[in-house]
């Protein structure tokens, strides 16, 4: 794909002089998500489980609605995307997993927020 000049591409397929979309999530929601996906030491939430449409790694810890905590992290049920338990931390002090995944519409994120503290309990003392 050929730019003009002057344009520039932002936030991956936007280009300069697009509207901007609104955020996914409210933001003071996303910073309440953000604080709960630390708090590992509450019993896990029961969500009401969802379909699987993507093959998930065994034992299978936690299910959701949208994602599940397994032996290899936390991994979505409607689509391959997959976060292993070494990299549940990534980020945290700048943006973090919850921020990035409140970018984009298809995540219910209070289901990942939920994922994220069981997996980050489960993967505690695991390196």
């Amino acid at each position: 794909m050929r730019l003009a000049e002057n344009e520039e591409i932002l936030h991956g397929a936007w280009r300069s002089g697009d509207p901007i979309p609104p955020p996914a999530h409210d933001p003071s929601t996303v910073d309440q998500c953000v604080a709960a996906a630390c708090q590992l030491t509450a019993p896990a939430r029961a969500h009401r489980p969802g379909r699987v449409r993507c093959n998930l790694s065994s034992p299978v810890f936690w299910h959701g609605r949208q994602w599940a905590v397994t032996s290899y992290g936390v991994e979505c049920l409607e689509r391959p995307y997959w976060i292993p338990h070494r990299q549940l931390w990534d980020g945290e002090e700048q943006h973090g997993w919850v921020r990035h995944l409140a970018n984009k519409r298809w995540v219910d994120l209070p289901d990942f927020v939920e994922a994220l503290r069981v997996a980050r309990s489960v993967s505690r003392g695991r390196k």
